[in-house]
C-alpha cells in the first residue's frame, strides 16, 4: 500500500467517524427553536426578623460634689457619701496628737475615692492646733496632722500633685472659748476641696 492509498483511507475513516456523530440530528430537530433554561431560584431560608439590639444604659459617674456655701457666704465643695449627704470634711485630733482616729476612715476613704474619679479636681488640706504650745510647735502640729490626712488619701489612690498641704498652727480657730470643749474643736485637720 502506498501512502496516498493510506491516506485516502485516513481521509475516509475521518469522515465517516464525523458523519457518525452527526446521526442524531435531524433536520426536524434542528428546526425547533431551543428554549432558555433559566436558572432555579435560590432557596430561600426563613430567617427570624432583624430585631436592633438594645441600647446599654448609659453609664451613671456617681456624684460625688455638691457646691454650697459656708457660713460666711464663701462657695465650697463638699463631698457627698453614697446615700447623697455631705461626709464630714473636718477631722478632729486628741491633745499633742496626729494620729487619725478610726472612726474618720470611712469619711476620708470617701474623699479620696471622689478625688480618684475625678483626677481634675485637688484638695487643700489644712491643719490646726488649740492654742496651748508655742506657736513655732503649733505650726509643725498642724503641719504634721495635715500630712497624717494626705497620707491616708495618697495610701487610697489619690495623686500627691492633688494634694496641697498647709499649717494653719493656733491662728485660726473655730472657737475662741479658752476651755477643753473650745480646744477640742480647735485641733483638727480640714480637707477643701477645688
Amino acid at each position: 500500500m502506498t501512502i496516498r492509498q493510506i491516506a485516502t483511507w485516513f481521509l475516509l475513516l475521518a469522515t465517516a467517524f464525523l458523519l457518525s456523530a452527526c446521526l442524531p440530528c435531524t433536520d426536524e430537530t434542528m428546526d425547533e427553536p431551543v428554549a432558555p433554561v433559566e436558572p432555579e431560584p435560590p432557596e430561600v431560608i426563613p430567617t427570624a426578623p432583624v430585631v436592633p439590639e438594645p441600647t446599654p444604659p448609659e453609664p451613671t459617674t456617681p456624684e460625688y460634689f455638691e457646691h454650697t456655701v459656708d457660713d460666711e457666704g464663701n462657695p465650697k465643695i463638699e463631698v457627698l457619701g453614697e446615700d447623697g449627704r455631705p461626709v464630714s470634711h473636718v477631722f478632729n485630733f486628741e491633745f499633742d496628737e496626729a494620729d487619725l482616729a478610726s472612726g474618720d476612715f470611712s469619711a476620708l476613704s470617701r474623699h479620696a475615692e471622689a478625688l480618684v474619679a475625678n483626677r481634675d479636681r485637688s484638695a487643700i488640706i489644712e491643719g490646726h492646733c488649740d492654742e496651748r504650745g508655742t506657736r513655732e510647735y503649733n505650726l509643725a502640729l498642724g503641719e504634721r496632722r495635715a500630712q497624717a490626712v494626705a497620707d491616708f488619701l495618697m495610701s487610697a489612690g489619690v495623686r500627691s500633685s492633688q494634694l496641697t498641704v498647709v499649717s494653719f498652727g493656733e491662728e485660726v480657730p473655730i472657737d475662741a472659748g479658752n476651755n477643753e470643749s473650745a480646744w477640742m474643736k480647735n485641733r483638727r485637720a480640714v480637707i477643701k476641696i477645688k
